[in-house]
């Protein structure tokens, strides 16, 4: 069984050389890479980097005796 996945895209800055950090409000997730590639095609002009993550969903319920990790 293949573990779903999602794309990650966001935005950051850097401000007088120094690492200010990733903007939330720029954060979003997608289940397909053109669609995470057009979006951080869109934001690119707004940010200094734009990060884009493949991470894994984790679909655990702690109500389902699943755990955390």
């Amino acid at each position: 069984m293949n573990e779903p996945k999602c794309i990650a895209v966001i935005g950051g800055d850097v401000i007088d050389g120094h690492y200010d950090g990733e903007d939330f409000d720029s954060l979003r997730l997608f289940d397909c890479q053109s669609t995470a590639d057009a979006y951080k095609e869109e934001i690119k002009d707004d940010f200094d980097y734009v990060l884009t993550r493949v991470l894994p969903v984790s679909q655990y319920s702690m109500m389902m005796g699943g755990t955390i990790g």
